[in-house]
């Protein structure tokens, strides 16, 4: 109404650690990620929401999730979507328990990018060049 564009939810709400604009969090000094849930620890190894209590679930699988530019996995109409399913498993692997910081000690890999065409495979062909660099 009034030219107003709905509000566009962030994942995990940033976990309280930044501020989210038109679906993209802005994470606040000494974090990063898609919801701002990771930051480097001691030796400067990745840490998950440091300071929380969270551990990976003991139940497996566990599952690494590649942290991208935003241009590879946000919806700029996430509420519009007819077919949102690849937004909605990335947004549940961040918040299942499931997700570890380091790729070692994962059973799974996810490349969080948004294909839904043909043509969005050159978009996966650039996140794995991304990833390999």
């Amino acid at each position: 109404a009034g030219g107003r564009e709905p509000s566009v939810p962030c994942v995990n709400g940033c976990n309280a650690r930044g501020a989210c604009r038109a679906g993209v969090c802005r994470c606040e000094r000494g974090f990063y990620g898609t919801d701002c849930a990771l930051s480097l620890g001691v030796g400067g190894a990745p840490e998950l929401l440091a300071g929380s209590g969270y551990a990976p679930r003991a139940r497996r699988p566990h599952v690494y999730v590649y942290e991208l530019p935003g241009h590879f996995n946000t919806w700029w109409n996430v509420l519009l979507q007819d077919r949102p399913m690849a937004h909605m498993l990335h947004a549940r692997l961040l918040g299942s328990g499931a997700r570890v910081a380091d790729g070692d000690a994962a059973d799974y890999f996810f490349i969080p990018v948004n294909v839904r065409t043909p043509t969005d495979s050159g978009m996966l062909m650039e996140a794995i060049n991304f990833i390999r660099s």
